[in-house]
């Protein structure tokens, strides 16, 4: 189980994630509250894209991950759920920085996802937005994973 309390990851054992660790997933789907936040050196590990889910569950506007650090990875999971609407967002980070990526949102410190399944996340706006993954940085890695049925609600493709 992964969840976030007071802004930190807690892995299953409700201790909070520190920089280096490992986070290991088992089989099954798991909600994400929020969106999982990594700027920290932390890797979450799945069990396999088709068996871990990391599947976004809040109603408003956000990303189901941003990944912000060159250590920080997830591996072996489906991310799915993810949703912004950029033309009424109420989430103003959304708003301002017109990236898209309502799954997985690669930031300028970079991050990296293996063998994941990017799926069913949608943004909705006139804008062409990336709306499965959006990489804004040169140290981001996206190694052996399919990016598919990610939906825009705009004029983008």
């Amino acid at each position: 189980m992964i969840c976030i309390r007071n802004g930190l990851i807690v892995d299953g054992t409700g201790k909070p994630a520190f920089e280096g660790d490992v986070i290991v997933v088992g089989e099954g789907k798991f909600p994400l509250a929020d969106t999982l936040y990594l700027n920290r050196a932390i890797v979450i590990r799945g069990a396999g894209s088709g068996k871990t889910t990391l599947q976004h569950k809040t109603t408003q506007d956000s990303r189901a991950v941003v990944l912000e650090c060159d250590g920080a990875a997830i591996e072996d999971c489906t991310i799915t759920g993810g949703y912004l609407n950029m033309e009424r967002s109420k989430n103003k980070d959304a708003y301002a920085d017109y990236l898209g990526g309502a799954g997985v949102l690669i930031k300028a410190a970079g991050g990296r996802l293996s063998r994941c399944r990017i799926t069913a996340n949608k943004s909705n706006g006139n804008w062409n937005m990336a709306d499965g993954i959006a990489c804004v940085s040169s140290k981001a890695v996206v190694e052996h994973c399919t990016i598919d049925n990610n939906p825009t609600g705009g004029t983008a493709g």
